[in-house]
């Protein structure tokens, strides 16, 4: 279901057009705007379709998440939309938490890293709209900060130049594992002017093509 052309007779109202420019002049709103539950969701995409910015909608409950997800992508598909999930155990247990659960964050974390490098470089990939839905549990697990990721994030592309084991080294620092072949997040492995990896926020694994130290090649490819 596709209902973006009613987006555009709520963008006509002239309460909504009030709220677009107070949210664009940085305006704060505090309190309850009394929004009915039943129009929540096509406020928010008609809001992130307007302002090409980035929204974190805090729900109530995980299950809730998928709904509004869903409900979202039918008022306007072209918004992206993540998920960050609550941790598996509750703060008291010392368990592992679920692979899932740590790439679903780490794509949060990468994409909001992405956005801001995006809007430095003046991309178009800033201006596109995302939607980050998460629960009050979700965002006050203690993560990474984003001076800490930035840190250890590096950008590649073809024709730069860098050191085959100097790079190796940097994966190995920042938690990747070295493996024969890559078959799941968090790996690299490398042969030759070759590297493999897979980062936990992507869905397929790149491989970086080398000549000498200039990258000739990037691209991803299917590790069955």
């Amino acid at each position: 279901m596709n209902l973006t052309a009613l987006l555009e007779r709520i963008r006509t109202l002239p309460d909504y057009q009030k709220l677009l420019q107070r949210l664009l002049v940085g305006d704060p709103i505090f309190g309850s705007l009394n929004i009915p539950r039943s129009v929540r969701t096509a406020l928010i995409a008609a809001l992130a379709d307007g302002l090409r910015k980035t929204f974190i909608i805090l729900v109530s409950r995980a299950d809730r998440m998928l709904t509004i997800s869903e409900e979202i992508a039918a008022w306007c598909p072209s918004i992206e939309i993540l998920t960050f999930p609550d941790p598996n155990p509750v703060f008291y247990e010392l368990s592992q938490w679920s692979d899932r659960t740590i790439h679903r964050r780490l794509t949060v974390l990468a994409t909001l890293t992405k956005k801001q490098h995006a809007d430095q470089e003046q991309s178009a990939i800033s201006s596109k709209p995302l939607v980050v839905l998460a629960t009050a549990g979700a965002v006050m697990t203690r993560t990474l900060s984003p001076q800490s990721f930035l840190e250890n994030t590096i950008w590649i592309e073809v024709n730069d130049s860098y050191n085959l084991d100097q790079l190796a080294r940097h994966l190995l620092n920042v938690g990747y594992t070295h493996e024969s072949l890559v078959t799941q997040p968090g790996q690299f492995s490398r042969r030759g002017g070759i590297i493999d990896l897979w980062a936990p926020a992507e869905t397929l694994p790149i491989r970086i093509e080398f000549f000498g130290n200039q990258i000739e090649y990037i691209r991803m490819f299917n590790p069955s």
